[in-house]
């Protein structure tokens, strides 16, 4: 299943790894992190592809990635659009960011799964993040002073104001007693769309 966590701003180291531990469940094999100056990823592991090299949070060259899901057909995009390049792992993960080098934010009209996914580009200094095509794969966010993102919302509210958006309750006993994206039940935090990208630059969406 897995996990993806993410905060940018001035936060407590601790309280995000303490944050990120309320999705160990979904990820009981690994955690691991990436911290540097005051961008934090982490990801929580169930191991299924490459269980030997595909430790998360990812890092090739300026390109920091955390993902969660299964891109499907990523043996027929390493046979067709990736022959010149140099795999380090058998991992799906890897030809995530071994397409986004090549396509950029395009790269997604190759992908076929199920699949959330946070790009962190230091060299264009902005966080990728994407959804898959049905939403099957979990992207909650909030961007109010600071960023932050996790497959879950308890992880987001440890850092986010609960307050919640009453006049959604139409909505929600209008769709069948669920909140559709980007609405959650809390006015800070947000659902990334089915087949939607979001870029994130200096705290601007």
């Amino acid at each position: 299943m897995c996990s993806i966590f993410g905060a940018v701003g001035k936060f407590e180291r601790e309280k995000l790894k303490k944050a990120n531990s309320l999705m160990k469940h979904r990820g009981p094999d690994e955690t691991n992190y990436f911290i540097e100056d005051d961008v934090f990823l982490a990801h929580n592991r169930l191991s299924i592809i490459d269980i030997k090299n595909g430790h998360q949070p990812f890092i090739k060259d300026n390109l920091i990635l955390v993902f969660n899901g299964e891109i499907y057909n990523y043996m027929e995009l390493k046979k067709l659009y990736l022959i010149d390049y140099k795999f380090s792992t058998d991992s799906d993960t890897e030809v995530i960011l071994a397409m986004y080098q090549k396509y950029g934010v395009k790269c997604l009209k190759y992908f076929e799964g199920m699949f959330s996914f946070c790009i962190y580009d230091k060299n264009q200094d902005y966080f990728f993040c994407a959804r898959d095509r049905v939403g099957e794969k979990p992207f909650f966010y909030s961007l109010e002073d600071r960023f932050i993102f996790a497959s879950e919302i308890a992880p987001i509210l440890e850092f986010v104001d609960d307050e919640l958006d009453e006049s959604l309750e139409g909505l929600y006993f209008s769709s069948f007693k669920h909140f559709p994206a980007p609405y959650t039940y809390y006015k800070n935090i947000k659902r990334l769309k089915p087949a939607s990208y979001i870029i994130i630059k200096n705290k601007k969406l």
